[in-house]
């Protein structure tokens, strides 16, 4: 059993969380919680609360939700219905399990615990710990050559994180520039060599030195970056557990003329803002390895890559998001408030990377992005 840091600490914080886990998304009920609740007279009402429909063949069920697209048991006072009358035990395996995160390792008997950020409280504990969750994830684990390969590559690009020496961008672009050549690898030696080289020290800062003599439009890249961010909050500006996040930052960007004076004044503050925004990197840094944690585990390198990129894209939109916030309502945000937009884009990318290789393939003729791409939307 592994556990990071923080996974025994964590309590729903219930009617008190601002962005509930019970509205912005369907919540499933598995066959096993519907036939529990079926076979029991007290719980039978239940399931009429449930809806019914086909996905690729399969009978999927999920929670009613109301107007507002929250679960039609959540309480006017935010609290669980299920859990008032009947319990924690009642509930859904989905409710009962967000935001934990399990991963087992069949070949050594092996699960792993974690959490999600897409649950504010989590974030919260982050902080709270920040600089040692990484290291409390990765200490545990057993010697590398005995994980499967996936686990592997997601600890090399751990510890890549948990190096000294190199910014939180230069350690994603690092990070990122390992996946895709591992990516080309035809052979699992040939990836136990790459992960060799980036381990190296010297070859790492080598490699960080190229991307620092980088030039680029910085206009340009702070443009993208705008556009990147519309692009993905279109489908959910509207959206009632949203809108009150995204509605207003959606309507700013689209009155931003790229030619015009504003944009030159917004760049300006931009710059600043990221300067500040830096002096957090540690909590950033420990919130993307707990993500890292939790989901680089696929089989397939392309999709782990693919989740990773989704990492990435959460920080930089949540960034970005915060930095127009700020602008709009002429005030700094709060630590919460951060937390909470951070949690929202780790829901938003993070758990639906398939509609997001979507618009990465559409967006950019292949799912994979370029490094140089990334480059821009970090810088």
């Amino acid at each position: 059993m592994y556990k990071n840091n923080i996974f025994d600490s964590f309590k729903c914080t219930a009617d008190k969380c601002r962005l509930t886990c019970c509205g912005g998304w369907t919540v499933r009920v598995e066959d096993e919680s519907y036939e529990k609740w079926h076979s029991d007279r007290e719980t039978r009402y239940l399931c009429d609360y449930t809806d019914v429909h086909k996905n690729d063949g399969e009978t999927v069920r999920q929670m009613k939700q109301n107007s507002c697209q929250t679960c039609v048991l959540l309480d006017e006072n935010g609290l669980c219905e299920i859990v008032k009358r009947h319990g924690e035990e009642m509930l859904s395996e989905t409710c009962a399990r967000f935001p934990r995160k399990y991963n087992e390792i069949e070949e050594l008997d092996i699960i792993e615990y974690s959490l999600s950020g897409g649950c504010p409280e989590v974030l919260r504990l982050i902080r709270e710990d920040s600089g040692n969750l990484g290291k409390g994830a990765v200490r545990r684990l057993p010697e590398n050559d005995k994980l499967p390969i996936e686990y592997q590559i997601r600890n090399t690009v751990i510890k890549l994180f948990l190096g000294q020496g190199f910014g939180l961008e230069e350690k994603i672009l690092l990070s990122f520039s390992f996946l895709r050549e591992c990516l080309e690898c035809e052979e699992d030696d040939e990836i136990c060599r790459v992960m060799n080289i980036y381990s190296d020290e010297a070859e790492l800062k080598e490699l960080a030195n190229l991307w620092a003599g980088e030039e680029y439009d910085e206009k340009g890249a702070f443009i993208e970056v705008l556009q990147t961010l519309l692009d993905m909050i279109q489908l959910y500006r509207e959206e009632p557990m949203y809108k009150p996040y995204l509605y207003d930052i959606a309507e700013f960007v689209e009155s931003i003329d790229a030619g015009g004076k504003e944009a030159d004044l917004l760049l300006g503050e931009w710059q600043e803002f990221k300067k500040r925004w830096n002096n957090d990197s540690a909590f950033y840094g420990d919130v993307i390895v707990s993500e890292i944690y939790g989901d680089c585990i696929s089989e397939g390198l392309e999709y782990l890559t693919e989740i990773f990129q989704g990492i990435v894209f959460e920080y930089v939109m949540t960034r970005v998001s915060v930095f127009i916030k700020e602008i709009i309502l002429k005030r700094r945000l709060f630590e919460r408030e951060i937390e909470e937009y951070l949690s929202l884009f780790i829901r938003m990318i993070g758990h639906n990377i398939d509609g997001m290789e979507e618009y990465w393939a559409e967006s950019f003729e292949d799912s994979v992005l370029m490094t140089e791409y990334l480059y821009l939307i970090l810088k």
